[in-house]
C-alpha cells in the first residue's frame, strides 16, 4: 500500500470518528428532559388547597348531606375544624363572623409567652414577682398577691388549666414591662399571622366590648401555639395541678376543658366564657393519625360547647383522613439534561405535604411533573427544575410542589465526550 493510500485510509478513519463524535455528543448535549417514571402519576392526595375550605364541588354527595345535617345541628354562632398539620378546612360555620372570644384570648397571650421562652427573652424557671396591678385583676384567678414571686412555668400552668386572669397580667408586665405594652405585641402578632378579623385590647379577654374575633381567626392563633410551640401542648393537655402546693392559699386547679377526660386524644386547648361571648371552646384531638383542631364560639350553655365539638370532631375524624401527597424522601424520577453526560440526574420533592382528603376522593387524585424548558449544566443540588401538581377527578389543581435535583448534576467537558465515545466503541 503506497502512502497516499495510507493518508486517505487514516484520513477516512479520522472522518469516521469525527462524524461519530458529533452524532453520539450533539444529541447528548441538546437533549431535553426525559423521565424514568411517567410524567402523569396517580397518588393518594388531599383534594383540598391548602388553609382554604373544601367546595361543593370536591366533595362526595354523601359527606355534603351529612355537612348540611351538622350545620343545622349546632347551637354555636360560628364554629370551624381545621387539619393541625396543614391547616386545611374540614368544615366551617359563620367563619369570619365577629364575636367576642372571652378567655379564647389567652391563646395569643400563650404565643407571645412561648415566643419569650424560644427566643431566650425569658425561661420557664425565671421568677414573676406580682404586682398590684396584677392582683386586683378579677374574673377566673389564682388570687394572686404583690409581693408574691411564682416561676414562669406554675404562672402558665394556672392559665392553661383554669385560664388565670391573674397570671396573664403578671406575665405581662414582665415580659413587656405593662399590659398594654403587652397587648400591642399581640395585635402585631395577629396581624402578621393574617388576622385581619381580629382586635385585642386586653391579655385576659375580660374586655367584651374592645376585643373581638372570629372562628378563622381563632383557628390560626391555636394552630400556631399547638405546631410552633410544642412545649406548649403539655401545659394545655394537664387535668389538675396544685397552685402554692403545701402553702398557704394552695389550690388545687382543675382543668376547666371536662370533654379532655370524655373524648379520646383530646389534648385541650381552651375554654373561654362571658356574658357577651357565652361558651366558647377550642379542642385539639390526635386521633387515627390525624390531628384535628376545632373552635366553637357563641354558645348558649356550657354543654352546648362541648357537644358542639364532639359534632364537629366525630364528622372530621369519620368522613376524612390524613394522607402524605409529596415525600421528599423519594426519588420522584430521573432525567436528561442539556450540556450534561450524566446518567444519574435524579430528583425529588422539595418538601413533604402532608394533606387531609375525604375518605372516597383521595384514590382519584393524579399527579402531573412538568419541568424548564431551559435546563442546562451545570445545575446545583436542590434546584428547582419543575413542578409536580395534583389535580382533582375534574383536573383542577388542587395543590403544587417543587421538584428539586438531589445532587449536582455537572456539565460535560470534551474530555468527558471523548472518553464517553471512547468507552462505547470498546462496548461494541
Amino acid at each position: 500500500m503506497n502512502r497516499k493510500k495510507i493518508c486517505q485510509s487514516l484520513f477516512t478513519v479520522f472522518a469516521i470518528f469525527i462524524f461519530s463524535v458529533l452524532s453520539c455528543t450533539l444529541p447528548l448535549l441538546s437533549a431535553r428532559p426525559t423521565y424514568a417514571l411517567s410524567d402523569v402519576q396517580n397518588s393518594s392526595v388531599s383534594s383540598i388547597l391548602s388553609g382554604q375550605y373544601i367546595t361543593a364541588n370536591n366533595i362526595p354527595d354523601k359527606i355534603r348531606e351529612k355537612t348540611n345535617n351538622l350545620t343545622s345541628l349546632l347551637k354555636g354562632k360560628a364554629a370551624i375544624l381545621i387539619d393541625e398539620k396543614t391547616g386545611d378546612i374540614i368544615f366551617q360555620v359563620n367563619p369570619e363572623k365577629h364575636l367576642p372570644i372571652a378567655s379564647i384570648v389567652k391563646l395569643m397571650t400563650l404565643n407571645i409567652v412561648f415566643d419569650a421562652i424560644d427566643s431566650g427573652q425569658i425561661s420557664l424557671d425565671n421568677l414573676v414577682t406580682v404586682s398590684a396591678n396584677a392582683e386586683k385583676t378579677e374574673g377566673s384567678q389564682v388570687w394572686l398577691k404583690k409581693g408574691e414571686q411564682f416561676t414562669v412555668e406554675q404562672l402558665i400552668q394556672s392559665i392553661a388549666i383554669i385560664s388565670a386572669n391573674d397570671s396573664c397580667v403578671a406575665l405581662a408586665e414582665f415580659i413587656e414591662g405593662s399590659q398594654e405594652a403587652f397587648v400591642v405585641k399581640m395585635n402585631a402578632k395577629a396581624q402578621a399571622f393574617g388576622m385581619k378579623n381580629t382586635l385585642f385590647s386586653d391579655c385576659t379577654g375580660l374586655d367584651d366590648t374592645g376585643s373581638y374575633s372570629t372562628a378563622y381567626d381563632v383557628s390560626i392563633m391555636a394552630r400556631d401555639l399547638i405546631v410552633n410551640h410544642p412545649k406548649a401542648r403539655e401545659f394545655t393537655s394537664m387535668l389538675e395541678q396544685s397552685f402554692r402546693p403545701g402553702g398557704i392559699g394552695e389550690i388545687k386547679m382543675i382543668t376547666t376543658n371536662t370533654m379532655m377526660k370524655a373524648y379520646t386524644g383530646m389534648y385541650g386547648i381552651k375554654t373561654g366564657t362571658t356574658t357577651k361571648a357565652g361558651n366558647c371552646l377550642v379542642a385539639g384531638v390526635e386521633k387515627n393519625n390525624m390531628n384535628l383542631i376545632s373552635v366553637v364560639l357563641g354558645c348558649p350553655i356550657s354543654a352546648d360547647r362541648f357537644s358542639d365539638s364532639k359534632k364537629i370532631l366525630d364528622y372530621g375524624f369519620e368522613y376524612f383522613t390524613s394522607v402524605k401527597l409529596a415525600d421528599s424522601s423519594v426519588l420522584v424520577g430521573n432525567l436528561s439534561v442539556r450540556g450534561s453526560l450524566s446518567s444519574d440526574n435524579s430528583y425529588t420533592y422539595s418538601n413533604d405535604r402532608p394533606f387531609v382528603s375525604p375518605k372516597d376522593t383521595a384514590a382519584s387524585i393524579t399527579q402531573e411533573n412538568s419541568f424548564s424548558s431551559s435546563l442546562q449544566a451545570p445545575i446545583p443540588a436542590s434546584t428547582k427544575i419543575g413542578e409536580a401538581a395534583f389535580k382533582d377527578k375534574s383536573g383542577n389543581t388542587i395543590a403544587t410542589v417543587d421538584l428539586v435535583t438531589t445532587k449536582d448534576i455537572p456539565k460535560a467537558s470534551w474530555f468527558d465526550i471523548i472518553w464517553a465515545l471512547v468507552e462505547r466503541w470498546v462496548s461494541f
